[in-house]
């Protein structure tokens, strides 16, 4: 019965059916190009690490400039920064693993005029979400930029440094005064038994210059950008 009514009816049904995916495609090509909607988001939403510095949304059309209205549900402090059709919702509080933060879109206007209006953002965290080399970094270089100013010198980087002739090592001036540098390098020969029997002065002058050898060996490092203090540090005989 049912292939005489098909027979019967064939090019009804299958123009009905292609009515029927064209309709389809339509709406999916008008949502696609013309609807003010998200495309996609980084990091995964349902596996992120719960060290995740940022949150990326990308939209299909521009965002106008100053026209978001973003707040975390959670507390999280955060800020916020929009590029042609991205949105990028910095993360400035620590998460905690197992938890979902939510990001409440009061509204966002595209350039064309379109709005979204009341959107929540559902990020799900977990200690096994992985982070991108990019948000890698942009936590070392918040936790740089966070060191007090002193620690940000590159001598840092290199010191304490110590052998069996000498020792060197670095701190910020409390009190600086006209024509000094705000940190000081501090050179201390390491005297055994023998280099105070000896030479002591000698010991004294030779370890100090080892130690001004390395120095002048450290990548962008210039030494006259610090004061410098000797010490000596002899053996009790």
């Amino acid at each position: 019965m049912f292939t005489d009514f098909y027979t019967q009816h064939k090019r009804t049904i299958i123009v009905s059916l292609v009515s029927v995916l064209l309709a389809v495609v339509s709406v999916i090509i008008f949502y696609t190009f013309f609807v003010f909607h998200i495309t996609s988001t980084t990091p995964d939403l349902a596996n992120a690490s719960y060290q995740t510095p940022r949150l990326v949304v990308n939209f299909n059309k521009d965002i106008k400039e100053g026209s978001v209205k973003i707040v975390s549900k959670n507390n999280l402090n955060i800020r916020t920064s929009t590029k042609d059709s991205k949105l990028t919702v910095d993360i400035l509080s620590g998460m905690d693993a197992d938890k979902k933060y939510t990001f409440f879109i009061e509204s966002i206007t595209s350039t064309s005029g379109d709005v979204i209006k009341n959107h929540n953002i559902v990020l799900e965290t977990s200690k096994d979400g992985v982070l991108s080399d990019e948000d890698q970094k942009i936590i070392l270089d918040r936790q740089e930029a966070n060191k007090p100013a002193y620690l940000r010198d590159p001598i840092f980087k290199y010191l304490p440094h110590s052998t069996l002739d000498y020792s060197i090592s670095a701190g910020l001036n409390t009190v600086v005064g006209e024509g000094e540098k705000d940190i000081t390098i501090f050179i201390t020969a390491m005297l055994s038994a023998a280099d105070v029997r000896i030479d002591r002065a000698g010991a004294i002058s030779s370890y100090n210059q080892e130690a001004m050898n390395y120095l002048k060996t450290l990548d962008g490092i210039n030494l006259d950008n610090y004061n410098f203090s000797y010490r000596v540090n002899a053996v009790s005989l």
